[in-house]
């Protein structure tokens, strides 16, 4: 099932902004608002007009982009929440990606991220380099291990205290709990000093064919074209091209106006 969060355009409390500059754009924000909870009711009965609708939306707020005082993380979130509920999920992994990038963090972007990501036609990984490490990473940067590894702690400095006192408590619990901090830790300095790779654009339009070198004059890298939400890690660039590392850990030539940059300067 879709998830969306609330739609909400933060205001910063910028000193260099004019209370008629906010007042402007606050009433942007409201008529937003409004038009989205209309999109959201059209989505019953007219799906067809509330795809539209939503695409409407996304090109709106993007217009917003560049003005002072809008919240830029929160903004990309909402534009991508846009593509996903216009079904465009090729610019909804862009701007989820750029929400992430700018430090938005939520249960609801990270849904609709994985969800978007199953959407492609491309059957890639959807993280880079060595998956394990990734899982591992991911797993240890959650907030139920964070949890856990307190717990453990705790229960080990416990026991030993139990153990010192009564020299009742087993050795082997200590051993045990003792064996788990230990892991506990050491999955903590790997979080610390692993970095995973992640993407650094996204193919934004259909049917694309990636070559062995910077022209048409290559062969196509694939059997098959490469479609949009498709993610990428640049390597180079030459003229109107770009060569990119995938997923799988395969490198190809793309040209420029298939695909965006997640950093977004302007």
């Amino acid at each position: 099932m879709k998830q969306l969060l609330l739609f909400t355009l933060m205001l910063l409390s910028l000193p260099d902004i004019s209370q008629a500059e906010i007042t402007d754009l606050d009433g942007q924000l409201q008529a937003l608002r409004k038009e989205h909870k209309q999109a959201l009711q059209l989505s019953q009965s007219y799906p067809h007009r509330a795809r539209k609708a939503h695409t409407l939306m996304a090109g709106k707020q993007q217009a917003l982009w560049n003005v002072d005082g809008i919240n830029q993380a929160i903004l990309a979130y909402n534009i991508g929440s846009s593509w996903f509920l216009a079904d465009r999920y090729g610019e909804s992994i862009l701007w989820y990606r750029r929400a992430e990038e700018l430090g938005y963090s939520s249960n609801e972007l990270t849904h609709n991220l994985k969800y978007a990501r199953t959407q492609r036609l491309d059957s890639l990984p959807d993280s880079f380099g060595n998956p394990w490490l990734a899982t591992t990473h991911q797993v240890a940067s959650s907030d139920t291990w964070l949890f856990f590894s307190i717990v453990v702690y705790l229960v080990f400095w416990w026991l030993v205290w139990g153990y010192i006192r009564s020299d009742r408590t087993e050795k082997s619990r200590i051993i045990i709990a003792g064996s788990i901090m230990l892991l506990t830790s050491a999955l903590t300095v790997f979080k610390l000093n692993y970095t995973p790779a992640v993407s650094t654009g996204v193919i934004t339009a259909m049917d694309i064919t990636a070559r062995k070198g910077p022209g048409i004059v290559y062969a196509p890298a694939f059997t098959n074209p490469l479609n949009q939400g498709t993610e990428f890690i640049l390597l180079q660039e030459s003229e109107n091209w770009q060569e990119v590392l995938l997923s799988n850990g395969t490198k190809a030539w793309l040209p420029k106006r298939a695909a965006t940059a997640i950093r977004k300067d302007s």
